[in-house]
């Protein structure tokens, strides 16, 4: 081992411990700080729970106390009410003060106190609120607690119309029932808002335990891996011999070249003298820095800039060979310093980044298919889990309030809203198997029949409302066999047909015109109805998942998302021409599975 490799190594193990200690400490510091914010924040998420069940506790304490106003007229019933009310009311100017650009923070403290939450709690939900209400999960939540403040002010002016009736006496029957109507439909949604409320409150919740905890892990992770290293490093140090620096100098996977102050090489590598292409890695003495930078492209102007500045950190060059490129590499030229500062030698570093640079494109690419994963996963999570609950919230609210009805021909309108809600919690379960199995099933290539195809799917979508108000034209041209996957198929004919039922022309004589052409090769699907058509600016949207075009039906807009899907797995191609109150004419072009024999 030469003289200047053990100062190399020497200074290289100094070096790192001081690296180690520093990073030891800052690894140490962060987790005490990532422990103190998890414990605050969740604490005050905890806060923000109780004063979520608090502000629906007094909610609903506030109507049965009202309700009782109205049976008994007793104005003690009123002033509990009162009381009640005042507790939604308190957190409502809480927020209003949050959301100003320099709020109070000690008012809002104290409307928060009124709204029932603990003395202890209220700071650190102001500040909380403050830090977060930027974000974009907070503002779905402050979205949800502004639209429950606004039925709340309205169940509070009901109930003031009603006490204002009672006081002056002034109230018959009729009104009371009208306003007690109102007041009812007002609960209904101040429910759905709270559950949404607590249930956006509790994903928070996750989502940060789940954070910290990944955090924790990490920093836990790192410190392990850091006295591990430390430990190692040091005992191989004390514990260091010739041999064993030799190994880790010839395996490693970087270049690396070590030269005297003169610029003379004393070492090299096996990996350097791969990527310069020496003929003889141990036998350097007669190379020098000038003739190693001469294999580099611009080779020449870096030597001057490595002569200028002394060394060079972190410079992307391209090794040639024979006037061609033979590798990439990250090149680091450092200079080792004696103790009165002249330098005694240089260490050359060229890390070996080819693959990385050939791997960069595929990476772009994967990247941006996982943003896009990503993206369809978060609406998709969001959108479902709404679409599952809402209608479960309704079939509940009209369990709840069919209990007490006693008029069958009510009972009976309350039971067809519930299949109602039924049938489109079916259609959207529907719509996610059929997403799942498109993502999941590789295509399979069979003959297609397509009159049976249209047969088994218009069977399917018998006893949807409408389908017997619309005339289906079927035209089939087959000149030869066409062979496809019939599930994404079905997939394709079963949303384009339900679709023009859906979104038919009432006053007109809505129709839906099928028309189909095959070849060996490929085959033309048309689809043509005079529906009420498509906005200009909304086509380029109408496949994305849980896009609705139009408020007129209440789909879970899963449903073109999922037919564009299959058409990709299928390699096809899809036009769209529509005028508004015109109709809608869709045109899919599909090769064939199978490749016509020559």
């Amino acid at each position: 081992m030469t003289i200047a490799s053990k100062t190399i190594w020497s200074q290289f193990i100094q070096r790192k411990l001081l690296l180690i200690i520093f990073l030891a400490t800052l690894l140490t510091g962060s987790f005490l700080l990532i422990d103190y914010l998890g414990t605050q924040i969740l604490s005050t998420l905890r806060a923000y729970v109780h004063g979520e069940s608090a502000y629906s506790k007094g909610q609903k304490n506030a109507l049965i106390h009202l309700m009782r106003y109205i049976n008994s007229h007793n104005p003690a019933r009123y002033e509990k009410y009162r009381q009640q009310i005042a507790i939604p009311i308190a957190d409502k100017h809480a927020r209003l003060e949050l959301e100003k650009q320099n709020p109070d923070l000690f008012l809002a403290q104290q409307w928060y106190i009124r709204g029932g939450n603990h003395p202890h709690d209220v700071e650190q939900m102001a500040r909380l609120f403050t830090y977060l209400k930027y974000f974009q999960a907070t503002r779905q939540v402050l979205e949800l607690w502004r639209e429950a403040d606004g039925h709340i002010e309205k169940l509070d002016e009901h109930a003031s119309i009603i006490h204002t009736l009672i006081e002056t006496k002034q109230a018959d029957n009729e009104q009371l029932n009208g306003q007690v109507a109102q007041i009812l439909g007002i609960n209904e949604q101040l429910t759905l808002l709270e559950e949404q409320f607590s249930a956006s409150l509790g994903q928070i919740a996750r989502q940060t335990e789940r954070a910290l905890f990944s955090a924790t892990c990490l920093v836990s992770f790192g410190l392990l891996l850091l006295f591990s290293f430390v430990v190692t490093r040091t005992f191989r140090h004390i514990k260091g011999t010739k041999e064993k620096y030799r190994t880790l100098f010839e395996e490693s996977l970087n270049g690396i070249l070590l030269s005297s102050a003169e610029g003379k090489l004393t070492e090299i590598n096996p990996m350097g003298g791969w990527l310069l292409d020496l003929e003889d890695s141990r036998q350097v003495s007669s190379y020098s820095l000038a003739e190693v930078f001469a294999k580099f492209r611009n080779g020449e102007a870096l030597y001057e800039r490595f002569l200028a500045a002394k060394q060079l950190e972190n410079v992307e060059i391209e090794i040639l060979q024979q006037e061609t490129t033979k590798a990439f590499a990250l090149l680091n030229v450092i200079a080792q310093y004696e103790s009165n500062g002249r330098i005694h030698s240089y260490r050359t570093i060229l890390r070996n980044i080819t693959d990385q640079k050939l791997a960069e494109q595929v990476l772009a690419t994967h990247c941006q298919e996982l943003k896009k994963i990503n993206t369809e996963l978060d609406s998709f999570v969001y959108r479902a889990s709404h679409d599952l609950r809402a209608p479960l919230a309704s079939i509940l609210g009209l369990i709840e309030i069919s209990k007490p009805e006693v008029d069958l021909q009510q009972r009976t309108a309350y039971l067809q809203l519930m299949s109602k809600s039924v049938h489109k919690l079916d259609n959207f379960i529907k719509n996610i198997i059929s997403y799942s199995k498109n993502t999941r099933l590789e295509p399979t290539a069979e003959p297609i029949d397509f009159s049976k195809l249209i047969s088994e799917v218009l069977d399917d979508l018998h006893y949807m409302e409408g389908v017997d108000k619309i005339a289906i034209q079927i035209k089939i041209e087959a000149a030869s066999l066409f062979y496809s996957d019939p599930f994404r198929l079905q997939i394709l004919f079963s949303n384009f047909i339900s679709n023009a039922i859906k979104y038919r022309k009432p006053i007109a004589e809505p129709y839906l015109q099928i028309k189909i052409e095959t070849s060996e090769q490929k085959a033309i699907i048309e689809f043509i109805d005079n529906g009420i058509g498509i906005e200009k600016e909304a086509i380029d949207k109408i496949f994305n998942m849980f896009y609705r075009a139009t408020e007129q039906n209440a789909g879970s807009g899963l449903g073109l998302y999922i037919a564009k899907e299959a058409l990709n797995f299928l390699k096809g191609s899809i036009k769209v021409d529509s005028q508004v109150g015109k109709g809608t004419h869709f045109t899919l072009e599909l090769p064939s599975m199978v490749a016509p024999a020559n």
